[in-house]
């Protein structure tokens, strides 16, 4: 368990100022949601993909609450069961949130394609994969 300290510097993180193309390729965008777009992406420095949490925050209170979502990930990043942020950068008044990737992608897609119905089977894959 991190200490109270621990705690506050990982939710009082500094965002990284510089241009994030620098670092990364973005391949392809993987989805989309209310406040985000997800992109995945190629690390140059090694070549491995990575996803890509792109924000464009309307206000400072959204800002606020997105920064310490990324805080309180920051602050897991040792548990198995979260998924990782690798980095964060503030370029333009967006934030690039680089994420661990999820090969599996998004589950909304799938249930909606099945009309809200599936199998057993289709539950247990999505179980094992979760885990």
């Amino acid at each position: 368990m991190p200490t109270e300290n621990e705690a506050k510097e990982s939710i009082n993180f500094e965002l990284k100022k510089e241009d994030p193309s620098k670092y990364y390729d973005i391949i392809e965008r993987i989805g989309i949601g209310g406040f985000a777009k997800v992109f995945k992406v190629k690390r140059k420095l090694d070549e491995k993909f990575y996803a890509l949490k792109f924000v464009e925050p309307k206000n400072t209170a959204e800002r606020d609450s997105i920064i310490n979502e990324v805080g309180i990930m920051l602050l897991c990043k040792e548990n198995d069961a979260i998924l990782r942020c690798i980095e964060c950068f503030d370029f333009k008044g967006r934030l690039w949130i680089f994420l661990e990737m999820m090969d599996g992608g998004a589950l909304t897609p799938m249930l909606e394609e099945m009309g809200g119905k599936h199998t057993e089977d289709f539950s247990k894959f999505v179980c094992l994969r979760v885990l």
